[in-house]
């Protein structure tokens, strides 16, 4: 049991103890551990006083001793991976600048190694989305721009026509006009509506190869 003597507390916060107590002994694993290692040094230092009690004392401090050094350093290993996790959910909100290589040798410092390549990775692809993003905002701008000219250009074609001492020459010819500038603007229209799918992510690109010397 947990000791709630207030002088000791101090006492056991002040070495450390307490704290790496109270923290692992709240992990269901550690507890299994603890059990474990518990029961094999009881019945490890119950065998050493049957040999006789100096081995029994020496066993029995230095299962204690092994065993504060394992929570110590199971400890630093469950704040490692504590940090590891923070460090992923700052990537999930949109943080990519975050460094967290680590030289050293182990299967923590590979891991972080690893998370890092992947954090580099997710970084480029989200620069890459953003300058896509931009360029079809761009090219829907522009093409929402072209949609005016020919919009006014019919326009002031309509009202010529109109006109009733407007040649029959002039007539037909700013019928071309017209009909060439409708079919610029279904142009431009089919064009916006593509780049909106796209920018929406409902169109699926096709990949096929093809000779260089069919696009020159």
């Amino acid at each position: 049991m947990i000791p709630k003597n207030p002088k000791l507390l101090k006492q056991l916060e002040e070495l450390g103890i307490w704290e790496v107590t109270n923290t692992l002994i709240r992990n269901k694993e550690i507890r299994i551990y603890l059990i474990l290692t518990l029961l094999v040094s009881l019945a490890g230092t119950i065998a050493c006083f049957f040999q006789s009690t100096l081995t029994g004392i020496i066993f029995l401090s230095a299962s204690l001793v092994m065993t504060f050094i394992s929570l110590i350093f199971t400890r630093w290993r469950y704040k490692q991976i504590a940090k590891l996790s923070e460090y992923l959910q700052r990537i999930a909100k949109g943080e990519y600048s975050i460094d967290i290589r680590d030289n050293a040798e182990g299967e923590l410092s590979i891991l972080k190694n690893e998370i890092y390549k992947v954090t580099v990775t997710l970084k480029e692809q989200a620069n890459l989305l953003k300058k896509d993003k931009i360029f079809l905002a761009n090219a829907i701008s522009d093409i929402s721009h072209q949609l005016k000219t020919p919009v006014t250009s019919m326009y002031v074609m309509v009202d010529l026509i109109n006109n009733e001492d407007l040649p029959d020459e002039k007539r037909k010819e700013f019928i071309r006009n017209i009909r060439s500038q409708l079919e610029r603007l279904q142009w431009l229209v089919t064009s916006l509506l593509k780049l909106s799918k796209i920018d929406a992510g409902t169109v699926e690109f096709k990949k096929d190869n093809i000779k260089i010397k069919y696009l020159i």
